[in-house]
């Protein structure tokens, strides 16, 4: 009784803590993230079959097209159905992807130090200096049309700028004196990194992967 007690009152206080705009956010997530999941099972119409003669009717104006029809005449709310799931896990493949090698380099620029952290650096710039639509083309030349080719391209293209922001807060964090404690105790680079320092940036981490969700 008593735990449950505890976890009841902990659960009020998150929520609390939360407020009424952040829970109404995660319901809109949590929709979104069900209907990329469902979405294509339980699509009306076929989203790939078009009727020219139906070209921009309006919501409601045909039975059973809730929505209307697009300028080819394919019904919009089954295509917005079909088309979810690629909309939430292509960002979610660059998110992961950016993230972590974004995250890689910034720590091991601002660990190492010296040589390690220019050349780390100038890459970055290499990376900032190409247009995005170039990343594309090349992305397409080599993966070939469809999700891969942007996934990879959006990938490139966002990995520099999650590089450049995490690697001065990292930078800040090296200098901490937990941080040169940790190193007297004999305490190995690696260690100090993967248990400390990367997760004393996770808040950093967290609003860069929203923001760029959001982007891609």
């Amino acid at each position: 009784m008593v735990t449950d007690s505890i976890s009841a009152r902990r659960s009020i206080e998150g929520v609390r803590r939360t407020g009424v705009a952040g829970m109404a956010s995660a319901a809109v997530i949590a929709a979104a993230v069900l209907i990329a999941i469902v979405g294509p099972a339980v699509a009306p119409h076929d989203p790939t079959t078009s009727a020219l003669s139906n070209a921009w009717i309006g919501p409601l104006q045909i039975d059973g097209h809730l929505l209307g029809f697009d300028g080819s005449g394919r019904d919009l709310l089954s295509r917005l159905l079909a088309g979810a799931r690629s909309s939430m896990l292509g960002p979610l493949i660059v998110v992961a992807l950016s993230m972590t090698v974004g995250v890689t380099m910034a720590t091991v620029a601002a660990w190492r130090g010296g040589l390690v952290d220019s050349f780390l650096s100038s890459a970055s710039d290499i990376l900032f200096s190409f247009p995005g639509i170039l990343l594309a083309v090349l992305a397409t030349a080599v993966f070939g049309s469809g999700l891969p080719a942007a996934v990879m391209a959006l990938a490139v293209a966002y990995t520099p700028y999650v590089a450049r922001v995490l690697r001065g807060a990292a930078l800040r964090e090296r200098s901490r004196p937990y941080i040169a404690a940790l190193e007297v105790q004999g305490a190995s680079g690696w260690s100090i990194c993967l248990r400390h320092l990367v997760p004393n940036l996770g808040p950093l981490i967290v609003a860069q992967a929203t923001t760029l969700f959001g982007y891609a």
